[in-house]
């Protein structure tokens, strides 16, 4: 979650991945809740730049997120 002026993320719960879906349900919930306007998420990319096996899943996930919550998503490159 952001700060009130959009300058800071602030930590709002840990969503535990659940088999059944209920995870996406959450952060679905959580955004209208929020009155979340977009989301702002991190792909970890390989050092190269190339995506691999986990931004690969990270994707699968934000694929289900967007289609539960219709909000526009903004990718960070979360590299070290």
């Amino acid at each position: 979650m952001s700060d009130g002026i959009g300058l800071t993320a602030q930590p709002l719960e840990t969503v535990k991945v659940d088999p059944q879906g209920g995870h996406i349900a959450r952060i679905a919930w959580l955004c209208q809740e929020h009155e979340v306007q977009a989301l702002v998420v991190g792909i970890p990319y390989e050092f190269d730049g190339q995506e691999g096996r986990m931004a690969r899943k990270v994707r699968l996930v934000l694929d289900k997120v967007t289609q539960a919550t219709g909000l526009p998503l903004h990718e960070v490159d979360e590299r070290l």
